[in-house]
């Protein structure tokens, strides 16, 4: 059996920032070198003392204030447009 041909433009990676999310970044990222394809990266916070810290000791506290700053209030804010970007690390 012919299996047809493949094209991916765009990957959705969704992360819980766990130690096999970062494995599986690897495969995404692997997979969009081969296909020339794009990365969107989706990872839900919520306002928890203890996930803040998950998430400082992944990217840093400076980082992490400066994308509280950036993007204030944002539990209430739907995702409205195709491509939105919220913040990048």
């Amino acid at each position: 059996m012919m299996l047809p041909k493949v094209e991916i433009r765009k990957i959705l990676y969704t992360t819980d920032l766990s130690e096999s999310a970062r494995h599986a970044f690897a495969y995404a990222a692997s997979l969009a070198n081969l296909y020339g394809a794009g990365i969107t990266i989706l990872h839900v916070l919520t306002d928890d003392p203890v996930m803040s810290m998950g998430i400082i000791s992944y990217i840093g506290e400076k980082q992490w204030e400066e994308i509280r700053k950036r993007n204030g209030n944002m539990q209430n804010r739907p995702l409205r447009a195709k491509d939105e970007t919220i913040f990048l690390l």
